[in-house]
């Protein structure tokens, strides 16, 4: 033990799973693995200047299970460490969610485990993974279908959660073990070969290994290599994208051609990245046909990917809260003054032409003329005749989310002018008898 001891501490030390002072909750079902963490942990407690917890999580699975629980305790009791039971309901998450036995175990381990945890102020979440799980955790993700990031398999640390014995073998453990005054317990699940995990271990890899005996090592270190590999991938792709990214209180946006420039890893970490921000992943081929759209998609399409709204203006990629276009009814008339104002425009009646910032509207309309925001069958006044005003919008590239903004002068049909985007066609082009309206 005092070898093995000193290879995880310094692993531990080499990839800061803890500090001093912290306090460790550790996962432990009494088999061989969260055995030999167990006592390892609250061995080295002193010396590490840390607190170590055991917790059992009872799945209501198996019989047996109410005898590791005792076992457990007994375990901590002896090393003097607490000892706490946590209850799973694994059965009843099945019949309501329909998860399989294996997802609904973990999650709902995992989640009594932080609850735990963060109940009694422990700094870390530790687990028993090993090497072999490693291997096994990586080949898994193979067959599956995964990227880069899978290939990683488990990390050492992820958040709260530690896992201590990573570098070291199931033959190494099991060696310590057999030397322990405890015995372990065996979960005959274990040897399952309906569960996928268990025929990797029992089935694959020994098949593999028949080819290539260094198998599982070779699949830690391909681990490894992709977990560096990836750190540095996502680190420098974010250098390009991180300014790139405008933020308001609704959303997110980058310029598609900025987008487009960048080499195709950089605009997936990109896209990743948008959808990360807004509480969602990807997978691969979401990611790839959302990136097909947004470098080749129709300016003012939208669509919905993993639940979240994205748009696609002349310039940009929206992604968040879009809100659909809503026919907004304010509208407001000339005062005895012949002044009105709506939102930040402001026009007033004159007698005459004398500057620039005017609008020539017949004399006579369909309807008063006041400033308002768009309705349905508009049409704006062109040289040569008049234009659906949602078509201009459309041909223009104006965004959806921009349209209702409008502000336009118009009377109850026609639009004379739309501010900021668009004058119509001179009055005095079709009629000499027009009223002139002056922006202030």
């Amino acid at each position: 033990m005092k070898d093995f001891a000193a290879r995880v501490v310094a692993y531990a030390a080499a990839e800061g799973l803890w500090r001093r002072g912290e306090r460790i909750l550790v996962g432990c079902s009494g088999g061989p693995d969260s055995l030999v963490l167990a006592v390892l942990l609250a061995r080295v407690r002193e010396q590490e200047g840390i607190a170590v917890g055991l917790a059992y999580v009872h799945h209501h699975l198996r019989p047996a299970a109410d005898a590791e629980v005792d076992a457990v305790a007994a375990l901590a009791a002896a090393e003097g460490v607490p000892f706490y039971r946590l209850d799973a309901d694994v059965p009843e998450a099945v019949r309501k969610t329909g998860k399989s036995v294996e997802t609904a175990a973990r999650e709902l381990r995992y989640r009594r485990l932080y609850e735990l945890a963060a109940r009694e102020r422990y700094d870390r979440l530790a687990v028993a993974h090993h090497a072999d799980d490693q291997a096994e955790t990586v080949l898994h993700h193979v067959l599956r279908g995964t990227g880069l990031r899978g290939l990683r398999g488990m990390l050492p640390r992820r958040g709260r959660l530690i896992r201590p014995l990573l570098a070291v073998t199931r033959a190494e453990i099991e060696l310590v073990a057999a030397t322990l005054p405890y015995r372990p317990c065996i979960d005959e699940t274990n040897t399952d070969m309906t569960y996928l995990r268990n025929a990797l271990r029992h089935r694959v890899l020994p098949l593999l290994a028949e080819y290539n005996p260094q198998i599982r090592e070779n699949l830690c270190r391909l681990a490894d290599l992709a977990r560096y590999d990836t750190d540095y991938l996502e680190t420098s792709a974010a250098v390009c994208y991180t300014p790139a990214i405008r933020r308001t209180a609704e959303r997110l946006a980058v310029a598609r051609k900025e987008l487009a420039n960048w080499p195709v890893a950089v605009q997936r970490q990109c896209l990743r990245e948008l959808w990360r921000q807004k509480g969602h992943s990807l997978s691969y081929e979401q990611l790839e046909r959302l990136r097909q759209w947004v470098l080749s998609g129709q300016t003012g399409t939208r669509q919905k990917t993993a639940g979240v709204t994205a748009v696609l203006t002349a310039t940009e990629l929206r992604v968040g809260e879009i809100p659909a276009p809503v026919w907004r009814t304010e509208a407001v008339y000339p005062d005895a003054t012949g002044r009105m104002q709506l939102g930040e425009v402001t026009v007033r009646r004159v007698a005459e032409s004398s500057a620039a910032e005017e609008t020539y509207v017949p004399r006579e309309t369909a309807g008063p003329i006041g400033l308002r925001y768009r309705r349905p069958g508009d049409r704006i006044r062109l040289t040569g005749g008049t234009k659906k005003w949602k078509d201009w919008l459309i041909d223009a590239k104006i965004p959806r989310e921009e349209r209702d903004t409008i502000v336009l002068l118009a009377d109850d049909r026609y639009i004379y002018r739309a501010f900021g985007y668009v004058t119509a066609a001179n009055a005095a082009q079709y009629t000499e008898d027009c009223t002139v309206y002056r922006t202030l």
